[in-house]
């Protein structure tokens, strides 16, 4: 089983060099997505359908640990300052 699961694991850490770059910054209590290509940043995440992304995530010097989950895609990384 850990082979089935680890497949998909490394296709969602691992996305396709086309992929849509989404930079996450994570403040003292909340979170600023931020979409180079349109240059557009927002207090929520939009995805675009059948687009995959690739999510940068920061955090600034000066803030805590933050955990950035996505409940619908299984996803949870830690954010550390710097």
């Amino acid at each position: 089983m850990f082979f089935v699961g680890y497949k998909g694991f490394e296709m969602m850490r691992n996305p396709p060099d086309d992929a849509m770059i989404i930079n996450v910054t994570a403040r003292q209590w909340a979170w600023e997505f931020s979409y180079p290509d349109d240059k557009i940043t927002s207090s929520e995440m939009y995805v675009p359908v059948n687009t995959p992304i690739k999510a940068v995530l920061h955090a600034p010097l000066d803030d805590v640990l933050h955990a950035f989950y996505l409940p619908d895609f299984r996803v949870k990384d830690d954010v550390v300052p710097g």
